[in-house]
């Protein structure tokens, strides 16, 4: 019994005396996804509040630096989700999409609107976005199509009403040559 006494008395004066004393960090095997950088907030409450609870329940330093890694390691996951998500919606755009993604956004900085950035998420909206920019830069107007341009009349002869009956002649002996050929 005294034993256990003496070595709790050990543990608990290696503690930290104030909830301020522990330190925040990363436990030292802690490694991120490759792909995903993670850097510890210092200022975030919660870990001020961990402090706080590993000091009233008398948390030894690896222990909470164990915690933090608990934390890190679901915020490591959701950024990985959220990443995995994003690359998701750019794929839907095909193959051209991570440049259809930038060309949205630079044109978001561009007219003011940068702050909008954040809440492009989804492949429709960057789709309704590009509509949108097509109708701002067309103002309205169609888009040119030859589909129903008339086709160019072969048979006239220029300036044939300018021309000497010897020329006239000449004009059509040629025409015809071109159309046998």
């Amino acid at each position: 019994m005294a034993t256990r006494i003496a070595a709790d008395d050990v543990r608990k004066g290696s503690l930290p005396q104030t909830a301020e004393a522990y330190k925040v960090e990363l436990p030292s095997d802690f490694k991120p996804p490759a792909g995903i950088e993670f850097k510890l907030d210092t200022s975030n409450p919660a870990l001020g509040q961990l402090k706080n609870v590993a000091h009233k329940y008398g948390f030894p330093q690896e222990a909470v630096n164990e915690l933090i890694g608990v934390y890190a390691g679901a915020e490591v996951g959701t950024a990985a989700s959220i990443n995995a998500a994003a690359a998701a919606q750019v794929t839907k755009l095909g193959p051209s999409g991570p440049a259809r993604v930038d060309a949205v956004t630079r044109w978001l900085d561009g007219s003011d609107l940068g702050v909008l950035k954040s809440s492009l998420v989804t492949a429709a909206q960057v789709e309704a976005l590009e509509s949108h920019i097509t109708k701002l830069s067309n103002q309205g107007g169609a888009s040119f199509d030859q589909r129903h341009r008339a086709a160019p009349d072969t048979n006239a002869i220029p300036n044939y009403e300018k021309m000497t009956f010897a020329q006239r002649r000449q004009a059509q002996d040629e025409l015809a040559a071109r159309r046998r050929a």
